[in-house]
């Protein structure tokens, strides 16, 4: 037999294997586990269950186990306080109901009659009143309407502007580079000319200035200042044409061609991005303004409408009519929340007063269970749990959600749940909610571990196969290809009740180890899963 399937065979039969093994440890242990359920006598049986344990990574967690009750965590109830004939039922116990459904009808045959005879007598006030009320109703219905409709055509308003207004901008981050790329190849031209062009400037203005001594001084000819004149005038000319030859030699009218050309559409992408926001900063303001007049008027109408209900609710005709219209729209008792119908108390012909039917989510779970005394100090709200059942194929991930700040007792009057406790054991209720619900049905029981903490990636070995070494070490025996075992020493890590993580150089994937559980370790560690399973 397996390791598995052996430790499957304890767990299920937890009872009377510790009755069995505590009885055969009594008479000294004379059969092992191995022959009781295997030999058919004649061969000499050893006292221990052996089996070679193929060693994998996986998990090693530390939990603690508990059991308890599949329960909704959703509940409402459809009531009534109308002590009406139930005059039709639309739903039966296991149906489906989404908030609003139908539950049931109640004859309103009595109630009409009242509204009728109470409508009559209260004569033209109070129907002059609710045609007031009325008509300020429809009236701040159409204006809500009308501003919903002019919101939306608002929206659409300030959208085509915002659309208009990224197109522009979208042109003018297309036509920027170029145009600086153009400024900054005109700019280096520019440079390199500027030496020429500093030196023509100041020849003209040295020109001009012999100029204006020359004629101050009677413009004669043949005069100092008119030499003078013509030397700088001369040197004018020659500085001139240095300009127009630096000009000439680096490209100067090429480059100030493409950047007119370059910035003329910048430009004028530019001023379409300025009209483009103008646009939308007017769309904006128009939006809000006519907005904010419809909201004033609809204040208005709102205001109005709380006066006529207002003048309608302090006449007394006006209010007895109001409580009956009440009560005859509450002849139709409605589901409060989505579920599946759990409990109905009604069928068609019986008086319907109190709880009408029970309402239970099945979309969102709860397992309620009781955690010992003993082990409430090890858990918190928000570990995670894996919970299996018999009715679920695949354990199911929860979290633990809620502990009792108080013990109590299976049974007792503390007001907490239980999870299906015997006795009067005492525990701490708590509730486990369920991530996904598939293969969980409300009622049924269900078993949980709460992981109180995990390691991953780990070796782990059955307690039985841990050994005290030659020098006082914990080792595992080894199995060899010779098929003889060998004692290699291993580094004990964290535990629980059935396994321990081993680590170590010869701690390898796919390696076989020894466990021995004796009858005796065995006996004692089932009578104790049992004793502490019935205390649950």
């Amino acid at each position: 037999m397996e390791k598995g399937a052996f430790l499957t065979f304890v767990r299920q039969h937890k009872k009377t294997v510790a009755l069995s093994l505590a009885g055969v440890a009594a008479v000294g242990g004379t059969l092992g586990i191995w022959a009781a359920l295997h030999r058919g006598g004649g061969e000499s049986a050893g006292t221990e269950y052996a089996r070679n344990v193929v060693l994998s990574k996986g998990e090693l967690n530390q939990s603690v186990l508990v059991s308890g009750t599949v329960e909704s965590a959703q509940v409402s109830s459809v009531t009534t306080t109308l002590p009406y004939k139930v005059k039709s039922v639309n739903v039966k116990v296991g149906d489906m109901v989404k908030k609003g459904d139908i539950i049931c009808v109640l004859d309103d045959g009595e109630l009409r009659r009242e509204l009728a005879d109470k409508q009559k007598a209260a004569g033209g006030e109070v129907k002059t009143l609710q045609e007031s009320r009325d008509k300020a109703y429809r009236q701040l219905a159409a204006a809500r309407t009308a501003r919903g409709t002019e919101q939306a055509a608002q929206d659409q308003l300030v959208e085509n502007a915002r659309q208009v207004l990224a197109g522009a901008e979208t042109e003018v981050q297309r036509t920027a580079p170029i145009y600086t790329a153009a400024q900054n190849a005109y700019d280096t031209m520019a440079a390199a000319v500027a030496p020429a062009q500093i030196a023509y400037d100041q020849a003209a203005a040295e020109r001009q200035r012999a100029y204006g001594a020359w004629v101050q001084s009677g413009g004669g000819t043949g005069t100092a200042p008119h030499q003078h004149y013509q030397q700088m005038l001369q040197q004018e000319q020659q500085c001139a044409q240095a300009l127009e030859d630096a000009k000439t030699l680096y490209d100067y009218e090429r480059y100030a061609q493409a950047l007119q050309a370059a910035k003329a559409p910048y430009d004028q992408a530019a001023a379409s991005r300025q009209q483009a926001q103008e646009a939308y900063d007017q769309a904006l303001a128009t939006r809000t303004r006519t907005l904010g007049e419809q909201d004033a008027g609809i204040a208005e109408l709102e205001a109005a409408a709380g006066t006529a209900t207002s003048q309608l609710e302090s006449s007394a005709a006006g209010k007895e009519l109001e409580e009956l219209q009440k009560k005859l729209e509450e002849t139709t008792l409605r589901a409060e929340t989505d579920g599946k119908v759990t409990a109905l108390a009604v069928n068609v012909g019986s008086v319907c007063k109190g709880d009408v039917a029970t309402i239970q989510s099945t979309d969102q779970l709860i397992v309620s269970v009781k955690i010992p005394e003993y082990d409430i100090a090890k858990v918190t709200v928000g570990m995670p749990v894996n919970i299996t059942s018999d009715a679920a194929k695949q354990p199911v991930k929860g979290t633990l959600s809620r502990i009792s700040p108080t013990a109590g007792t299976a049974g007792g009057n503390s007001g907490e749940g239980t999870n299906g406790g015997s006795g009067g054991d005492s525990g701490f209720s708590a509730d486990i909610t369920v991530h996904d619900p598939k293969g969980l049905f409300i009622g049924s029981k269900a078993k949980a571990e709460i992981v109180v903490s995990q390691k991953k990636d780990v070796f782990t070995v059955p307690l039985d196969a841990l050994k005290t070494g030659k020098d006082g070490g914990d080792c595992v025996l080894l199995l060899q290809p010779d098929g003889k075992y060998k004692e290699v020493p291993v580094t004990v890590g964290a535990q629980n009740d059935f396994d321990a993580e081993v680590s170590g150089p010869d701690i390898t994937e796919g390696a076989q180890v020894l466990a021995n559980a004796s009858w005796e370790e065995l006996a004692g560690q089932a009578a104790g899963d049992l004793e502490k399973e019935e205390m649950l």
